[in-house]
């Protein structure tokens, strides 16, 4: 388990998924699972699982991984998408880093969502920081931010 002073987090999961493709034209993202309540029963978080979700740069693309695969991910790892924080990578966008907030869409089926996007927060990106080396390199906000 990873730590640091004052906080005990565990990293739950650490994966490459790829969309369907053909050699080089597979799109990949590098998701892990960060468990904030471990080693804290004493504190309540409302989303206590943190999907953190980089893409591999292997192709950068515009798509997002929680519109076409964040349902069978969360069903894979048996995750509760609505009470989940999904913080997902956008290269070469304004903003880096975005949180999707997954909402029921029964027009499409019981088990359909629609994916809304807002701004990462500061916060978050603290909170998950020790797990994602990545962010280091990362400019996450506009110079306006």
């Amino acid at each position: 388990m990873a730590k640091k002073e004052g906080q005990h987090f565990l990293l739950l999961h650490d994966r490459i998924y790829r969309l369907p493709g053909v050699g080089k034209w597979a799109v990949g993202w590098r998701l892990r699972v960060i468990n904030l309540s471990a080693g804290q029963p004493e504190i309540r978080h409302l989303r206590p699982l943190v999907v953190v979700v980089i893409q591999t740069g292997e192709r950068a693309i515009k798509a997002n991984c929680a519109q076409g695969m964040g349902k069978m991910i969360c069903k894979e790892l048996e995750l509760d998408i609505e009470r989940i924080l999904w913080i997902e990578h956008f290269p070469k966008t304004e903003e880096l880093m975005r949180v999707a907030i997954f909402k029921p869409d029964p027009l499409f089926g019981a088990e359909s969502y629609s994916v809304f996007w807002r701004p990462v927060r500061p916060n978050e990106i603290e909170a998950v920081r020790l797990f994602v080396p990545e962010i280091e390199t990362m400019e996450l906000y506009n110079s306006g931010c």
